[in-house]
């Protein structure tokens, strides 16, 4: 894997980008969020890359929920991956179970 600089992000086209009244404050933003921890770690970005391919492959499925809970006040919008057959007792069996096949 090559070296990737975090601040590979600035060299980059932004076409619509806010305009921000103070480019001092902004700057003294970014450097203080450079500062935290990431939000999400490497080690569930491979996870979820297996999961998706597990998917993909027909040992998974994408459980989604939808949008409109969110804005009903309900739970967040979140995307789950269950082994298939896991929600075989909510949902019935998964498609390619239906004709015998495990």
């Amino acid at each position: 894997m090559t070296d990737w600089p975090p601040t590979s992000w600035q060299a980059k086209p932004a076409a619509q980008q806010p305009q921000y009244p103070d480019d001092s404050e902004a700057a003294r933003v970014v450097s203080e969020i450079a500062k935290l921890p990431p939000l999400v770690t490497s080690w569930e970005i491979h996870a979820l890359r297996d999961q998706l391919a597990e998917a993909a492959r027909g040992k998974r499925f994408l459980l989604r929920e939808q949008l409109a809970e969110a804005a009903r006040g309900g739970a967040p919008a979140t995307a789950r991956l269950a082994p298939d057959g896991a929600m075989g007792n909510a949902f019935g069996p998964a498609p390619h179970q239906l004709n015998g096949a495990p």
